[in-house]
């Protein structure tokens, strides 16, 4: 499968660290399933300052390849290709941009295949982000896959990925308001929040984000890469900061210290986005200075603090 390999003249290609005669090497180990080589490829040819190389566009029909074979990491190659495709928007050489991305883009059908077909939920859901990184100019059939993926896939994860996907090429799911699954729905309503931030959100959506942001933590916690699921979730829902507040005003008067906790954390959110989020979340704040969770009231006590004057009331916490 790569036995072309030397058909490409790497040692005159370029990549972060000089001359690129290493990358077929790390290839073939790539395909074996070597980790690390996969770490050290990316850091050849991905760099979040300068972007992509001569040498990351030649890599990425090769990485495409390793996508069918067995020993390989599959949905950590499909990673490394979505920061290729990141990367590609900026380059070390101007001509590599485009290059990469197209060249990514070339791999659209084993997305497709991948998302439809792959045993493993990880490798589905990496297929679906990857594919919707791609964005709407990309057709291919693109969203009809997410699409059937919303609806059928088995795995909660790969049905929001499909959801979130679609919402990267600017579609809405909202026939996925209604999935079993609370992490399905949320981010069905996320992307029908985000379609058109200036429109009022129905009550349903709205209740839906309530109910569900909660529901799914351990899920956005172990998918989206999120120490802090409920900070994810206000963020997600940027610029609309006036539900932001409204969603952790709420979260700060719940009965469970676990989730006044984390929207202790949260809250720093609209408070650091909007300026009206100080006087509003003001009195929820000054509230939780009286809560008998201590790591509560001093997380109140610090957004006060922090909120200044807009505030207009002093952060000490009640002994």
């Amino acid at each position: 499968m790569l036995d072309d390999l030397a058909a490409v003249d790497w040692a005159a290609l370029t990549h972060r660290h000089g001359p690129a005669a290493d990358v077929p090497d790390l290839l073939r180990a790539v395909a074996e399933g070597d980790s690390d080589a996969l770490d050290a490829l990316e850091e050849d040819l991905v760099c979040a300052a300068d972007g992509v190389y001569p040498a990351t566009t030649q890599a990425v029909p090769f990485l495409i390849r390793i996508l069918d074979v067995a020993a390989a990491e599959t949905g950590a190659v499909l990673g490394t290709l979505s920061r290729m495709l990141s990367g590609g928007r900026h380059a070390h050489e101007p001509d590599a941009a485009p290059a990469t991305r197209a060249a990514v883009v070339a791999g659209l059908p084993s997305y497709l295949r991948l998302l439809a077909a792959h045993p493993d939920e990880q490798v589905r859901s990496a297929a679906a982000y990857l594919i919707g990184e791609l964005g709407p100019d990309v057709a291919g059939g693109a969203s009809a896959t997410l699409r059937q993926a919303s609806v059928v896939d088995r795995a909660e994860v790969v049905r929001a990925a499909a959801v979130r996907a679609l919402a990267s090429r600017g579609e809405t799911a909202d026939d996925r308001l209604a999935d079993p699954s609370p992490m399905v729905r949320l981010v069905a309503a996320m992307a029908l929040s985000g379609a058109d931030p200036a429109a009022p959100l129905p009550g349903p959506v709205v209740q839906i984000l309530e109910r569900d942001a909660l529901a799914a933590r351990d899920v956005i916690a172990r998918t989206q890469d999120a120490d802090r699921p409920l900070t994810w979730v206000l963020e997600e829902l940027a610029p609309r900061y006036d539900l932001q507040v409204r969603l952790v005003t709420g979260w700060l008067r719940h009965p469970s210290a676990e989730v006044r906790r984390a929207a202790g954390s949260a809250v720093s959110t609209p408070l650091r986005a909007w300026p009206p989020a100080a006087a509003l979340l003001a009195g929820p704040l000054a509230e939780a200075l009286d809560d008998p969770d201590e790591q509560v009231r001093a997380e109140a006590a610090d957004r006060l603090a922090s909120a200044g004057a807009a505030a207009g009331l002093t952060a000490e916490p009640s002994p």
